[in-house]
């Protein structure tokens, strides 16, 4: 809800009444409590002394007087709030359409039009390990048409995976396949091609989409495609998540079967809010599995996975992996340090280095303008924000302002203006911005660049850690890189050096929640383990 000056936006409950005072806030309301959780300004309850504030929430039983009841600090907001990701997408117009070929599909060209074939088999294989997840779809498709035919086949992959296998089966016989350079294997494609041989093109299309071309595909047989992905999940208060991404162009399989194997969970809670599965444990790992028969791919597959015991939320931990990958053994520590933090909210200052350069397309540049209207929504009425404009030169595009509508608006309506030309000489923005967070620091601020871009300099210094090392003393660095191409190195090397955070967020996502989730992190560094708003918010049937 909001609040304005003009009327004051109030949420009635059994018990009480709870008002906006210009504030974005989630009331949850059951037969046994209200719980009130602030993401942005402040609110007040009837009978609490206190308002409650960002990054702040209370929980109010029944029957318990609201000046009994303490002020707890939330769990990370776009965490407790996850079920508004599908609306928040839903009110988002996407910059990139949905994928035509979500879920994958198998086209021909025949007589002039394209026909896509029939999926028989659709094989889902999981397995999560260490916070890592591959999985595997094993394909079947069938040429209903009864010449030889060569088809493509497309299929878009989440945004945070990377493909890690392609085979195809050839007369019965797996073939695995492998990376070339795209005009290198195109070459290699016809060349087979006209040996009438089995051959395999991949390629990247855009976004996270790939297609692979396929010959030949013998009429009135099928076609077998394996492909596996990998991705890191995400984890938090205990909480590890994993999702298939359904697809509208699937239609109606005949026959459909998931399995989960998760290494070392077997005596761990869990949940599927998706799909009915059964559960095996065996030698102290864990096994999901579902199958169906002539349905409709049309749900995500959402699997929950919960660390063992709440304690474990709230003690220092350290724990000890080991693997073997092509031959080599690689072992990873995990150390959990408790860091309890006195809580305090704090102003901030934003510096938003905006590129402006020609590598940004204007798909690019739009996204970086979506993340700024979205970060700037969401922050406090009384931070402030500036925006620099870095190509061959820094440009200073708007002093330094509250963060207020009119404001807001004003300078996203200047970034809509600005050309995209020229040659990005980070080194020089960097330099360029030190004045802007000096003053700010001078005048007792909090100052935060946000860096929107690549990171990948064309003039000047391109050393990653001598760009690093260019961030103001003082000035926290939040890097954005946005697109597939963006230097990783740069930005980790800058939020490491300054207390930080980098992230990377692609066209086809969706940018306002990817916004709000990074906002939602306590970018001063306070993560707080609070026993009661972790055990409040797993769900009812596991505490």
């Amino acid at each position: 809800g909001t609040g304005g000056d003009a009327a004051t936006f109030i949420v009635k409950t059994p018990d009480r009444q709870i008002s906006a005072l210009g504030t974005r806030f989630a009331v949850d309301v059951d037969e046994r409590e209200d719980r009130v959780l602030v993401t942005q300004g402040k609110v007040k309850i009837d009978g609490l002394r206190q308002q409650i504030h960002t990054g702040q929430q209370v929980i109010l039983r029944r029957g318990v007087r609201a000046g009994d009841v303490k002020v707890q600090v939330a769990p990370r907001a776009s965490h407790a709030l996850d079920w508004t990701k599908d609306l928040m997408a839903a009110a988002e117009a996407p910059l990139v359409p949905e994928s035509d070929f979500a879920g994958g599909a198998l086209l021909v060209e025949h007589e002039g039009k394209q026909a896509r074939f029939t999926l028989r088999k659709y094989h889902v294989d999981v397995h999560i390990e260490d916070g890592f997840a591959r999985t595997t779809i094993d394909q079947t498709y069938f040429n209903h048409l009864p010449q030889r035919l060569e088809g493509t086949f497309y299929f878009p992959l989440p945004p945070d995976a990377s493909i890690s296998r392609l085979a195809m089966y050839v007369a019965g016989k797996r073939m695995e396949g492998g990376m070339v350079e795209r005009n290198y294997g195109r070459e290699v494609f016809e060349s087979i091609k006209y040996r009438m041989q089995d051959p395999a093109l991949l390629e990247w299309l855009d976004g996270s989409t790939f297609k692979m071309r396929v010959f030949p595909l013998e009429g009135r047989q099928e076609k077998r495609i394996i492909l596996s992905y990998t991705q890191r999940l995400d984890s938090l208060y205990g909480r590890t998540s994993y999702r298939f991404p359904a697809g509208h162009n699937l239609g109606v399989v005949d026959e459909w079967t998931l399995k989960v194997h998760v290494r070392g969970h077997a005596e761990r809670p869990w949940t599927c809010r998706s799909h009915e599965v059964t559960a095996q444990r065996t030698n102290g790992d864990l096994t999901l599995a579902a199958k169906q028969t002539n349905t409709r791919l049309d749900r995500d597959v959402v699997v929950d996975l919960y660390d063992a015991g709440y304690e474990a939320q709230m003690a220092q931990s350290t724990q000890f992996s080991s693997t073997r990958h092509e031959g080599s053994e690689y072992l990873m520590l995990r150390h959990r340090p408790l860091l309890p933090s006195e809580q305090k909210r704090q102003r901030r200052d934003w510096v938003f280095l905006f590129e402006t350069s020609g590598d940004r397309n204007p798909l690019l540049a739009r996204v970086q303008i979506d993340v700024i209207r979205s970060l700037l929504e969401n922050a406090e009425h009384d931070d402030t924000f500036s925006i620099v404009t870095a190509s061959t030169k820094l440009t200073r595009l708007t002093e330094k302002q509250t963060a207020t509508g009119p404001h807001i608006e004003a300078a996203l309506a200047k970034l809509e203006k600005t050309h995209l030309v020229g040659a990005l000489d980070l080194a020089a923005a960097l330099r360029g911005v030190k004045p802007i967070t000096d003053a700010l620091i001078a005048a007792g601020g909090n100052p935060h660049l946000v860096h929107v871009g690549s990171g990948i300099p064309i003039m000047g210094e391109r050393d990653a850690a001598k760009l690093a090392a260019l961030v103001p003393e003082g000035v926290r660095y939040v890097g954005i890189g946005v697109g597939k191409r963006w230097s990783r190195s740069l930005m980790k090397q800058a939020a490491a050096r300054s207390g930080g955070y980098y992230t990377q967020i692609n066209p086809d996502e969706q940018i306002a929640w990817r916004a709000f989730d990074l906002l939602s992190i306590d970018i001063d560094g306070n993560e707080y383990w609070v026993w009661q708003a972790i055990r409040d918010y797993y769900p009812e049937e596991l505490r």
